[in-house]
């Protein structure tokens, strides 16, 4: 330890600008979107002729969206809450629904003034100024006063911070906007695939055949192998590519008894080889041992067998997790998936990898505001900061430095790569979500806009002035990084919307975890996030995850994936049926039913 280096806060800086904080309001003006709505979806929400469609009165249909989603989750909590209740057969029975009824209507309150705010910011620019992004999504100052505990307690599932405070609603409304956003760009994008569809024909080609695994030759483990790995492996070929025949648990627990042929014990915390051989079977269906010339695949496997060991095994953030989120990403990159491989440089392809078998390794179990809040060691480390995620760059660049995996780069060209892992790392921190929707978002237009301007060079003769290549190509992007970050976080938000058996696992299992944090939180004498409260799930556990789940599918993952869908669009559509099956049946585990 006595000669390794100290580390260096990371940062989430970029030419763009920089993603460690998500202070600045969502709400743009309309400006960047005027090409969109002239020439994308006629007749869509939100994109009419730019005749009939003012910057003022964007903003305030963005504000109106806001508060309808508020207002329906307000009187979704109302119903339910009201429901559960124990009948009124006095007096004091009635307090506690006079009390969910006053706090629903203070949110609603607060949404209704938002439509209100933004139309005095209309009639304030009706001299033909574009409003300002301040003028709708916020609270007003005599709100946000009024807006008691108990009504922001409405809104806590949806705080990362779990405090409900003003500042962190009017991040919930910035994050409904840009869902909101996200849709319209996605009915933008269908449009723009249908009309340029053979041009996607042309572009992507036939479909490369699988590349069949490495022979021994190109192994470099000192373990036996054993027939039953060899036939593990196998498996996980021929699932690599797919969204509903990848189960990381089970590749996991046949790993553990397919080594040397030994059954290890089922509470065994020792590395498997789930992500390892994840990665590597991802590397392998992708060739990137051929397109990136400068990577050792013996060299690659150490790195991966190595960092799976600096994996701990809590509930959730485990190895496991990281190889669901690599197969995630290798199905939007492969041909049979999203087919995005071939729109991104080839190296960029393999440090998503990177990033997505390292974006976990480290997890202690507990997220960044326990840490903060009981000033552990780490969050001193990191000034408070991104903490686990900090700690997760630190490690893969020190493994990437200690194998080797880079040493076939120019010294320029892995700066570069350390630069890209950094901000692909440190975007997986949940408080940059919302922005990282936004600045995608607004990418996706621009390249949208500009990808429509070229398909109008065809000449008469319908000869293509452009290449093929050039459909949303996120190569031809000023910041191509951004589009990467992007998939990556769909990619580890994703299990919600895995096959039900799949998705129904991960969602017990993150929750166990929380529960984990919400007893040592109990222990040490610090506030129990709600998320976190086993007690208070009590014998609705069952319940309470379904409803949990049942919310971040709805509210983050959903719109999050509606806006991948302007670059991998073959990938997101069946990832949305399989999100859309699993709300309806966590739906019906609220309700009481019992589903299997």
């Amino acid at each position: 330890m006595g000669d390794e280096p100290q580390p260096r806060r990371a940062s989430m800086d970029s030419d763009r600008g920089t993603l460690g904080t998500i202070g600045t309001n969502v709400m743009r003006s309309a400006s960047s979107r005027d090409g969109l709505r002239g020439r994308f979806a006629p007749g869509s929400p939100g994109v009419a002729a730019a005749s009939a469609f003012t910057s003022a009165a964007a903003a305030t249909l963005r504000a109106e969206v806001s508060a309808h989603r508020l207002n329906h989750q307000a009187m979704r909590d109302v119903l339910s809450e009201v429901s559960s209740l124990p009948p009124e057969t006095s007096a004091d029975a009635e307090a506690p629904a006079r009390r969910i009824l006053r706090d629903a209507v203070a949110v609603m309150a607060v949404g209704e003034q938002m439509v209100i705010d933004a139309r005095r910011g209309a009639s304030k620019s009706s001299g033909g100024s574009t409003p300002s992004r301040q003028d709708s999504g916020h609270l007003s100052p005599s709100l946000e006063s009024e807006l008691g505990a108990a009504a922001r307690g409405l809104l806590r599932q949806y705080d990362p911070s779990g405090s409900g405070n003003p500042e962190s609603f009017r991040g919930q409304a910035r994050l409904a906007a840009a869902a909101y956003d996200a849709m319209v760009v996605r009915r933008a994008a269908d449009k723009f695939r249908a009309a340029l569809s053979l041009r996607r024909a042309r572009s992507l080609g036939t479909p490369r055949a699988a590349t069949p695994p490495p022979g021994p030759g190109m192994r470099n483990e000192k373990e036996k192998e054993t027939p039953a790995l060899e036939a593990v492996r196998a498996d996980i070929a021929a699932a690599i590519a797919s969204w509903d025949d990848f189960d990381a648990i089970a590749v996991d627990a046949k790993l553990r008894v397919s080594w040397r042929g030994e059954t290890r014990d089922s509470g065994d915390t020792s590395a498997s080889g789930v992500l390892a051989e994840t990665a590597l079977a991802a590397m392998d269906h992708l060739e990137l041992w051929v397109s990136v010339p400068q990577i050792d695949r013996d060299t690659v496997s150490a790195f991966l067998r190595h960092l799976e060991r600096e994996y701990a095994a809590p509930d959730y953030h485990s190895a496991t997790h990281a190889a669901d989120v690599v197969q995630a990403v290798a199905f939007v990159l492969a041909d049979a998936g999203g087919g995005l491989a071939s729109r991104v440089e080839p190296r960029d392809a393999f440090l998503l990898l990177v990033a997505a078998a390292a974006h976990d390794v480290g997890h202690p179990g507990c997220n960044n505001a326990f840490l903060i809040t009981t000033e552990d060691p780490a969050a001193v480390r990191w000034n408070d900061v991104s903490v686990n995620e900090n700690g997760h760059l630190h490690l893969c660049l020190r493994l990437l430095r200690k194998v080797g995996v880079l040493s076939g780069f120019s010294d320029e060209e892995r700066r570069a790569c350390k630069a890209t892992l950094g901000r692909l790392v440190l975007s997986t921190d949940m408080a940059h979500h919302a922005k990282l929707l936004e600045e995608f978002v607004d990418a996706a237009t621009n390249a949208m806009e500009t990808a429509s301007e070229r398909s109008a060079a065809i000449d008469e003769d319908g000869a293509d002035e452009t290449s093929d290549d050039d459909e949303m190509d996120v190569r031809s992007w000023s910041d191509p990084v951004l589009a990467l970050c992007y998939v990556l976080h769909c990619a580890d938000i994703s299990n919600p919307a895995r096959p039900w058996r799949l998705a129904r696992e991960w969602g017990a299992r993150v929750s166990e975890e929380f529960y984990k944090q919400g007893d040592r939180e109990r222990a040490l004498g610090v506030p129990v996030a709600a998320l976190n409260d086993r007690d208070a799930a009590g014998a609705n556990a069952a319940a309470t995850t379904a409803a949990n789940q049942l919310a971040f599918a709805r509210y983050v993952v959903e719109p999050t994936l509606e806006g991948l869908m302007t670059i991998a669009p073959g990938a997101v559509e069946v990832m949305l049926q399989r999100l859309r099956e699993n709300t309806a049946k966590y739906a019906r585990v609220v309700a009481g039913e019992t589903v299997e």
